[in-house]
Order: structure tokens, then C-alpha cells, then sequence
């Protein structure tokens, strides 16, 4: 997934989910390359990307990352 150059919208919205979940500061508003370039970032180094994906706590989430969460997907 990270090799894709200009990714399909959804692939966009994940990544801006996923980055947001796991910590980075991510805005609804954010530009698509930009939030595109810190998911290639996060992935350049599969095994700690993928530690964090199983390692991920979804019972100890921030409430503000639960509502960042939200307007992210109600305006895809």
C-alpha cells in the first residue's frame, strides 16, 4: 500500500483514521499528499507499524481522538 502514488480516496480516509488513532496530529482539512506522506512515513518501517496496529489499545481512547475520529469519517 505504501508504494501507491496517488492512493484511491478510501485508501486516504484510512490513513487519516489510522494516523489519528495511533497519535498523529491529523485535520479534516489536512491536505490528502500531506497526510498520504506521513502514512508512508508511519509504514516505511512495516514491523513497528505493524506493532503498533496489534499493540493498539481501541478500549483507551482519548474522547478528542474519538471526535477527530468522527468528523473524519462523517465527511469523507
Amino acid at each position: 500500500m505504501k508504494a501507491l502514488g496517488s492512493p484511491p480516496a478510501l485508501v486516504i480516509l484510512t490513513s487519516k483514521v489510522v494516523m489519528t488513532l495511533l497519535g498523529e496530529k491529523i485535520g479534516a482539512n489536512d491536505a490528502d499528499e500531506k497526510v498520504w506522506k506521513k502514512a508512508q512515513t508511519s509504514m516505511n518501517n512495516p514491523m513497528k507499524f505493524l506493532e503498533q496496529i496489534i499493540n493498539f489499545n481501541g478500549e483507551a481512547i482519548d474522547i478528542n481522538v474519538l471526535e477527530n475520529v468522527g468528523k473524519l469519517m462523517a465527511n469523507p
